[in-house]
């Protein structure tokens, strides 16, 4: 939608990351609707103006957690899940757009997470998106990851943590001002993290992350310079799997996971960088110019873990992982700010201008290397193959410019925010001939009704396309009209306790068309043929309370009901009707210091599948505790404390399901010197 360019966090995409005033504190963080990001947009918006659902998420919250990827993170927002094995997260039924800083990746595909020691925090917009992040933003949402950025005031902190099978990270986060009259600023943050092999013997994660920045602020001239840079190289450990026969059994409890073989290596490995320069200036008291360019660049390689295949229980078909991605994208962005009246109304505007330039190339073997293992145990019982030759499954270099008007009118105790983004896309699709550019037209309106100062009701409409890049009809011979989605939502914001606890609600409703199905009568391989399909229509309740309860309990609970209703033609996705997510901390003091405990539940119902037998209904228990002084801090806490398995919500099919999360013990500390 488009009312986080005006008041949303994640608002202006031309912002550097946010910059945090004052030093890291670990403490009960603030309700998501008392935050605001003043890096983001020119003037302060109340969150309790937006009309639509806006989940963020702390790093005081995700360092207390111990939340080591965005999968972890976003547990806390409802209606948001990561479904299985891919990297991608799905919210209301559709994958969502992850983002850096404002800036939609290069491919949703990766494998990356930044440390929490860099992270200011997260934040999570629902709904189709197009109108912020373009075409290839998704229909669900999306996920924007705020790093650290440079500050006047002095920041010094390590965090060293340790748990079970010998893992172990240390983080450093050092800045501050350059110079004496505190215009130029640096920051630096390093991390890195090693694990042994664990339980099956496969080999830990490991990542390292540096992040240097400098800044420039001169408030004479209202002028704001930032430049960033990131390098993460991370390697990620195979899925634990289980193995079983459908006919005869089920995904439960009492299966025993599995590694094929003596394979112990990880499953891929790669490197990110971004590389980005922001300028804001301040033009008059009312307006503001704000540019942005934005370089990323990945390079992914899976190669070395075996996934099984289920084709005749006990016996399975391991198939070894054997591909890479490359992506890049370029970005520049253009945007000017003002505020002004008209009579009673008062208006905030923006004027943007965005232009992506990207590439993305997979590769993959054909076929993949093969043996067949004893489901049971493991054991080898004969190899099949070797791997064949590589192929390019994707070879893109998509082009996407867009210009976006939008007013944020403001009249007595009525708000509405008005948009239109006019988007013009060629996919350079390489693999095919019938790859078309596409110009789309995307208005969005919301409306707000201030009941009181501490209650909103709100309503509001997005819409948003995605080209159906080289998929061709057979009657034709043209590339498939762009998938399209529509959503409509109606929702309720409640502040409590002198603005220390919200609640907010949402109903939605989110309607696809122009799926891009297999034509069956007409493919033949390896040519495929497509139609248009009505898509997926997904809707549901969010419901989030979060904040101070008492003067010494926090609380954030998530809880989103959600019905998927796909079509015969398109293939089934795997749902739960209910998620759930609830946590609790206790401050015997009440205050920033002293001693805290904690811990929190989350879950949901069992898989809602078409073709499969689904995933079973998922819970886990988490406790954690420590003890904040104003220079030191110590946390320690148990994840999963009952070692339940549980699987990945898309598990189930092929008679193989992935456990998620073990039991796991941590102890962490942190110095602020």
């Amino acid at each position: 939608m488009l009312l986080p360019f005006l008041a949303a966090p994640v608002a202006s995409l031309a912002s550097p990351p946010e910059t945090n005033l004052e030093p890291v504190v670990v403490a009960a963080p603030a309700p998501p609707l008392t935050l605001q990001n003043r890096s983001a947009v020119p003037f302060d918006a109340d969150p309790m103006t937006l009309p639509q659902s806006v989940g963020t998420i702390p790093a005081e919250l995700l360092d207390r957690q111990d939340a080591r990827t965005l999968s972890d993170a976003v547990t806390n927002v409802p209606g948001v899940s990561d479904p299985g094995t891919s990297g991608s997260l799905y919210i209301r039924g559709f994958e969502a757009g992850i983002m850096r800083n404002g800036t939609l990746n290069a491919t949703s595909l990766s494998i990356f997470s930044p440390p929490v020691i860099g992270i200011s925090r997260i934040e999570v917009l629902k709904g189709p998106e197009a109108i912020i992040a373009g075409q290839s933003a998704g229909f669900g949402g999306l996920v924007n990851v705020v790093t650290k950025a440079p500050q006047p005031q002095r920041t010094a902190e390590a965090r060293l943590q340790l748990g079970d099978h010998g893992r172990q990270s240390l983080g450093l986060d050092i800045g501050g001002a350059l110079t004496e009259d505190k215009r130029a600023m640096g920051r630096l943050v390093v991390a890195e993290s090693t694990e042994g092999k664990d339980q099956l013997g496969y080999d830990g994660n490991r990542g390292n992350y540096i992040a240097p920045s400098l800044g420039f602020r001169d408030h004479t001239t209202g002028t704001e310079i930032v430049f960033a840079y990131e390098r993460n190289e991370q390697a990620q450990k195979n899925f634990w799997s289980v193995y079983f026969n459908p006919a005869t059994q089920k995904l439960d409890q009492s299966l025993k996971p599995v590694r094929l073989g003596d394979n112990g290596r990880r499953l891929g490995e790669g490197t990110e960088e971004n590389l980005a320069l922001y300028l804001n200036q301040q033009l008059t008291d009312s307006w503001r110019l704000s540019l942005k360019a934005v370089r990323q660049d990945l390079e992914q390689k899976f190669s070395g873990g075996t996934v099984g295949l289920v084709i005749a229980y006990p016996r399975v078909v391991g198939l070894e992982v054997d591909g890479n991605t490359s992506a890049s994208k370029n970005e520049f962005r253009i945007d000017l700010n003002g505020e002004f009246d008209t009579g009673p109304i008062g208006h905030k505007l923006l004027l943007a201008y965005v232009n992506d330039r990207s590439s993305l190339r997979q590769q993959q073997a054909t076929p993949f290397k093969r043996d067949l293992f004893n489901a049971v145990d493991g054991r080898l019982i004969a190899p099949l193959g070797n791997a064949g030759p590589q192929r390019v499954v994707v070879d893109q270099a998509p082009r996407e410019t867009g210009v976006l008007v939008m007013d944020q009118l403001s009249w007595e105790q009525w708000v509405v925010v008005a948009g239109v983004r006019q988007v013009s896309y060629a996919p350079g699709e390489k693999l095919s001939a019938t790859s078309d550019n596409y110009n789309a037209t995307l208005p969005s309106l919301g409306v707000v009704y201030r009941l009181t100062p501490s209650q909103s009701l709100y309503t509001s409409l997005a819409k948003s396309f995605m080209a159906n890049t080289g998929k061709t009809e057979f009657a034709t011979l043209q590339q498939v009209e762009p998938e399209e989605a529509q959503q409509v939502e109606l929702g309720f914001k409640q502040l409590f306790r002198e603005r220390q606890l919200a609640l907010t609600a949402a109903l939605y409703r989110i309607e696809q068309k122009n799926y891009a199905a297999l034509d069956t009568v007409h493919s033949t391989f390896p040519v495929n043929y497509y139609v248009t399909v009505p898509g997926i229509t997904s809707g549901g309740l969010d419901v989030e309370v979060s904040g101070r309860l008492t003067d010494h309990l926090d609380i954030r609970a998530a809880y989103n009901y959600s019905d998927i209703d796909a079509p015969t033609d398109v293939p089934s996705i795997p749902f739960a009707h209910q998620q759930y997510k609830l946590s609790l901390i206790y401050s015997l003091t009440g205050d920033k210091q002293g001693a805290w405990f904690g811990g929190g539940i989350q879950g949901r119902d069992a898989a809602q599948t078409r073709d499969y037998p689904g995933s079973p209904r998922e819970f886990r228990m988490d406790v954690y505790g420590g003890y904040d002084a104003r220079n030191w801090s110590l946390q320690a806490g148990v994840k999963n404390l009952t070692d339940r398995q549980n699987y990945t919500l898309e598990s189930g099919a092929n008679g193989v399901g992935f456990v998620i999360q073990p039991r796991e013990i941590y102890l962490a500390a942190h110095l602020r010197f």
